[in-house]
């Protein structure tokens, strides 16, 4: 490594090694070399740099290099100590006996961060006290986990530490007085972070302001506090404060704000989120008139009328952030205001929220210093709403849209738009393609355009929490950080889950008359007759209740105006979507699960349905160890003692059916043991009997809600996860038929899955012992970096897993979550999967099924698509064939990248919206019986879970920022399953040719030579018709109707066709002069009035005819801007009417290879005055007598008919 510079012989200490890496020289002209001196010693070039360069060097390297350089020698060793002014360290109760040597050489610590994992025993108030004396130039400190800190400690700190200017408390037990003891003693602390904290008298009393502590603080940060309200007086009596952030805190915070706002007039930033605050706290903010930053995140009391306050008052704002949580309640009236009265507004974040034209356009007008802006799950916005933006923010910088309905027309108002804009971020817009994106990066090279085109998504509010992020103090990256004591990354793993848990377990829904978090009541289920009497009582109640409110909606519906009936539906489910969550985190059992799954059934339940079961967590309170213990001795018959060398108390996880433990067989093995929770059984069995009860009242008393097969569903598969016999035999199944190994055998079968599924030790009923597998839960993103875990090879893995269970195996995981997976710590990192208590069992026949759904629909096969659901019984309640279309687009986005089906279709909710008054005079229903209208008569059950599982896999690239092409793993799976039938030609196919008469000899030759072209993969499907002498000498069909559609080819069969239609189309133009309706000399804008413009006035019907117009190139523009609007006649008349001719007409003869049809469909009914398709079967169709075998588009009734092109790459 290098050699000390105070001693030629190196240190032992430190085995240095002789040579000095260090010494460099070189040799002049004369032979002499540099690299020795005088004395014949190689030269030490490090002798000569000063300790405070030295110093400066070692603040750039990271904590590693930094831990090397420090070994080097005795005197590098000595001014890394001195220059460092950060510690992290573990701070387990051993970390006392070596303070005071760790201290003396780290002699000029400014900031240390002291963490220790919920499992262990931390450090006590003796070891704080003694940091404290030996760091009194403390200014940042940074606690979490601390819990055997008392205020007795914290009161040290305060005392030894005067220049301590910044706390950050995480998951401290010492409660609200060991805080009070740090801001009392403290003149200087400028920065207090409370995140989690509890204490014994978590209610009792209030933090009161004395000491002057109070009076120094510039940012006060409270983060899921169960008694947020006891430091409302310091937040009060804070009047230096600049900050204030309050997230997820209980408490009454109107009175506290409206404070605030008349003492603490410098405020500059306020987050508020998902805390019980109206427009009355609104109202006391709007008093801080400096205020420049403003989160409202998921506060659903504040309205219009706080904001309008806001913005009146607050004429410095710059940032504003709102989360409408969907509520309606801030809108176009707080925006409008804001626009107006905050003309140094630089970034504005809208979020689930319902802003119209008019706010937006006011922003946009009035907002010119706007740098910033996102739009986010913004269903109201329009594309005239987006170019509105691009022509006038014209300081916009970074704009970013996710999960708005806006498309390709908006988008790419920006290539000309927003001149200063350098940064485009576009996620989860369902009409918005990558063509648009390519096309803006040629547009714009200096702008940077950032689209997800191949992972659209419906805005799922599921996620996670969009708004303020985590506030806890952070010291900067720059220092240099080092763990002194192992906290390695399955140490920040383990606290980071336990942290989770401990949420998850001390926080629920509900507090007061708002959505915020609250405890968790725990309900015994010892299940005797009265409680189960009583619980069926609770639920039927419950269930009345919901009714008789929504049926008064019903009838209040008739008495309001219908601008107001949306509102008050919206807060009718609002209101009983918290009654029921309420319910079911007071009943637990299978409601628990139930609450689940209802959350991701978004085709039946109304928003506000969806987000707040949504909030519901998969880990609750722990059950007693006396019910573990005994459990798991009742199933067993043998004590402790007999099965285990050691069980570890506390539970890993514990959800709504069992607990899960860590524990230590007799031989040392280690294990984890799942114990059903006591008397569950009676409990889901009761609760799956009284869930059939409510929901075949309600379809028996409101036929349109009926929930029947969601519910049949759950009663046939929910009971198996009771057995865990069951649970261990389906996690041997699946290994098995996953080939998985202990060990990594670098198998190369494309279809071979490298997973690790724990191994079953033993299994009864109740309990079950699995092999315990150490892994990285995927959440935990700092982990799996640490470890160097590569996110896109895992999550491609996981897809692979399933693609495999589903199509090869027909035997898959039907209940899955993220928090049944791991990854391994070791390398290679593969995935674990865990918890197989709800298994799939599919049918050869659904298998297929999927099977075609998915590779139907990566062909944009429709009609094989449709075959598909109907095989697997899937049933539309649509006949209009576009609405279809869009039906099978939404359901199989799941499983689709938009870049592979083009976006062909607009989403289902879009096209409600867009033809609403189509579908109303089609299918004959009322403004009411549309609101009602759900296209999808019924998910069979395996399709609900199936959907479930591919929704799964895409949140789990979502969460892992990884890119995941599903089509390109699951093709293989899917085609395995379809291999027995997909490109069966004549060879092994004795039906290939269909069977109908043979008209000729010739037509004999014919099938000969198309067998011949089958069996060498050339003809896929075909239809040969032939007449002569108006005899049909050839009606042969052969082939099936798409690559994975098996049906065969009949006489009947539609083939799609392209350039026939010119012919067809000239044809009936012949028809109209043959009638005299049209005259081939005459000007078309005779004909047809708008197109007598750009020069088009002498272009005559014989000039369309003959391709002389000048017009090639009218449409060809529009596959680039967007290739949707072919499908739109009257769009593509509009785009002939004001094009222009490029060449003088009748001169140059060029193919009108797409103009061509829409010239002649127009000339054709302005000249006719009938719409095509009347003049279609009036020249052609009823002449020829070939009704029901020519069509120009597709009408209702002939789906099943049509086959699919196919793009025969090799040609």
């Amino acid at each position: 490594m290098g050699q000390s510079l105070s001693t030629s012989v190196p240190s032992p200490e430190l085995n240095i090694s002789e040579t000095n890496l260090f010494c460099y020289g070189y040799v002049d002209g004369n032979g002499n070399d540099s690299s020795y001196d005088n004395f014949g010693y190689r030269r030490n070039y490090i002798d000569e740099i000063p300790d405070e360069c030295l110093a400066s060097i070692l603040h750039f390297v990271d904590a590693v290099d930094r831990k090397n350089c420090s070994l080097v020698c005795r005197r590098w060793l000595r001014v890394e100590g001195e220059s460092r002014q950060r510690l992290s360290l573990n701070a387990e109760a051993k970390l006392l006996d070596v303070v005071p040597s760790l201290f003396t050489r780290f002699d000029s610590v400014t900031k240390i961060a002291l963490r220790c994992n919920r499992k262990s025993i931390s450090i006590n108030d003796d070891a704080l006290i003694l940091i404290s004396l030996r760091c009194k130039n403390l200014t940042r400190l940074k606690l979490r986990g601390c819990r055997e800190i008392t205020e007795i400690g914290m009161l040290g700190l305060a005392r030894n530490c005067k220049n301590l200017k910044k706390l950050s408390v995480v998951s401290c037990l010492f409660g609200v007085k060991g805080i009070h003891a740090v801001v009392d003693n403290s003149n200087v602390i400028e920065e207090l972070s409370v995140k989690r904290l509890r204490g014994v008298n978590d209610d009792g009393g209030e933090l009161l302001c004395g000491g002057g502590g109070g009076s120094s603080l510039k940012s006060i940060c409270l983060k899921e506090l169960v008694n947020g309200s006891s430091f409302a007086p310091l937040i009060i009596g804070s009047r230096k404060l600049q900050t204030l952030k309050l997230i997820r805190c209980i408490g009454d915070w109107d009175t506290t704000l409206t404070s605030v706002g008349k003492l603490s007039s410098g405020l500059i930033e306020i987050h508020l989120e998902k805390i019980q605050v109206s427009d009355v706290g609104l109202v006391g903010v709007s008093k801080c008139l400096k205020l420049e930053t403003l989160h409202l995140v998921k506060t659903p009391e504040c309205s219009d009328v706080g904001l309008i306050a806001v913005a009146e008052h607050c004429k410095m704002l710059k940032k504003l952030h709102i989360n409408g949580w969907r509520t309606n309640r801030i809108g176009d009236d707080s925006l409008i205001s804001v626009a107006r009265n905050c003309p140094n507004l630089q970034e504005l974040v809208l979020i689930a929220m319902f802003p119209t034209s008019l706010s937006l356009g006011a922003i946009a007008s009035y907002c010119q210093g706007l740098e910033r802006f996102a739009l986010c799950g913004i269903v109201t916005v329009s594309d005239a709403d987006i170019e509105c933006i691009a022509s006038k923010c014209v300081a916009l910088r970074k704009l970013c849209i996710k999960g708005c309905p806006v498309s390709n027309v908006g988008i790419a108002a920006f290539a000309s738009g927003c001149p200063n804009l350098v940064k485009l971020k576009v996620r989860k817009c369902v009409k918005v393609t990558g063509e648009v994106g390519e096309w803006l990066r040629v547009r714009r090279s200096s702008l940077a355009v950032n689209f997800d085109h191949n992972q659209v998504e419906a805005l799922d509010g599921s996620g996670s929490d969009v708004g303020v992020q985590e506030t806890t103090m952070a010291f900067p990256p720059n220092d240099n950080e080092v763990t002194l004591i192992d906290d390695s990354p399955s140490t920040s793993n383990n606290n980071n889950n336990n942290n989770n848990r401990l949420f998850r377990t001390k926080f629920g829904f509900f507090a007061g008359r708002n959505f915020v978090p609250c405890a968790f009541r725990r309900v015994p289920v010892r299940m005797g007759l009265g409680n189960l009497y009583r619980r069926r009582v609770r639920v039927f109640t419950m269930a009345i209740v919901v009714y008789l409110d929504y049926k008064s909606v019903q009838q209040k519906e008739k008495w309001v105006s219908k601008s107001k009936q949306t509102a008050m539906w919206e807060k009718a489910h609002e209101r009983n979507a918290k009654r029921i969550l309420k319910l079911i985190i007071e009943m637990e059992g299978l409601w628990v699960k139930l609450g689940q799954y209802m959350s991701t059934r978004a085709d039946v339940l109304p928003p506000a349905y969806i987000n707040n079961l949504k909030q519901l967590q998969d880990s609750l309170p722990p059950r007693p160890l006396e019910e573990v213990y005994g459990t798991i001795q009742k199933e067993f018959g043998k004590s402790m003692d007999e099965l285990f060398l050691d069980f570890v108390n506390e539970p890993l996880a514990t959800a709504s059916i069992a607990q899960v433990h860590r524990a230590t067989l007799l031989n040392g093995q280690d294990v984890v043991v799942k114990v059903q929770h006591d008397g569950i059984k009676t409990v889901i069995l009761e609760d799956l009997k009284n869930a059939k009860s409510i929901v075949d009242w309600i379809a028996w008393a409101e036929p349109q809600y009926n929930f029947n097969p969601m519910i049949d569903e759950w009663c046939k598969e929910a009971p198996k996860e009771l057995d865990f016999n069951l649970e261990a035999e389906n996690t041997r199944t699946v290994a098995k038929n996953l080939g998985c190994r202990n060990q990594h055998d670098g198998n190369l079968n494309p279809n071979r899955v490298d997973v690790l599924i724990p191994d079953v030790i033993q299994a009864t009923e109740k309990v079950l012992i699995l092999e315990y597998m150490d892994g990285i839960r995927l959440n935990d993103l700092e982990s799996l970096e640490a470890y160097g875990v590569d996110k896109q090879k895992i999550v491609e893995e996981i897809t692979r897993a399933y693609a495999h269970q589903i199509y090869i195996d027909g035997f898959f995981n039907g209940d899955p979550h993220p928090g049944n997976f791991r990854v391994s710590k070791e390398s290679p990192h593969r995935p674990i999967l865990l918890d197989f208590g709800l298994t799939k069992i599919l049918s050869s026949t659904i298998k297929q099924a999927l099977a075609k759904m998915f590779l139907s629909s990566v062909e944009g096969d429709h009609v094989a698509l449709l075959s598909a659901f109907a095989e697997m019984g899937l049933k539309l309640r649509l006949d209009i064939p576009e609405q279809a279309m869009e039906v099978t687009a939404i359901f199989f986005r799941a499983t689709t990248p938009a870049k592979e089906s083009m976006e062909t279709m607009k989403s289902l909710d879009d096209k409600r919206k867009n033809n609403m008054k189509i579908i109303q005079k089609k299918m004959n229903l009322n403004q009411k019986e549309m609101k009602r209208f759900n296209p999808v008569d019924a998910f069979p059950g395996d399709i609900v879970i199936f959907g479930r599982v591919l929704n799964l896999l895409r949140g789990l690239s979502a969460t892992m920022n990884v890119t995941i092409v599903y089509m390109d793993i699951m093709r293989p799976f899917a085609e395995s399953v379809l291999s027995g039938f997909i490109g069966r030609g004549p060879s092994v196919n004795d039906g290939w040719v269909f069977n109908s008469p043979v008209h000729s000899d010739v037509e004999s030759k014919l099938r000969k030579l198309l067998i011949e072209l089958g069996n060498n993969d050339k003809i896929l499907g075909i239809q040969v018709c032939a007449y002569k002498d108006g005899e049909v000498i050839i009606d042969t069909a052969a082939g099936v109707l798409g690559k994975y559609d098996p049906r065969p080819v009949k006489p009947d069969s539609l083939f799609p066709v392209f350039s026939v239609t010119k012919g067809i189309t000239a044809g009936m133009v012949h028809w109209l002069v043959d009638n005299g309706k049209l005259n081939l000399e005459e000007n078309v804008a005779n004909i047809w009035p708008s197109f007598g413009s750009n020069g088009k006035e002498v272009i005559k019907v014989h000039h369309v005819l003959n391709h002389t117009s000048g017009l090639h190139s009218a449409m060809a523009d529009m596959s680039q801007e967007n290739p949707l609007l072919i499908l739109d006649w009257d769009e593509c008349l509009k785009r002939i009417c004001s094009s222009a001719p490029e060449t003088e007409p009748g001169k140059v003869q060029s193919y009108h290879y797409l103009s061509f049809g829409w010239l002649c469909g127009g000339i054709i009914e302005h000249a006719s005055g009938k719409n095509f398709q009347e003049i279609l079967e009036e020249s052609i169709v009823r002449p020829l007598q070939i009704e029901g075998e020519l069509y120009v588009g597709i009408p209702p009734g002939v789906e099943s008919r049509l086959a699919a092109l196919t793009v025969d790459t090799d040609d």
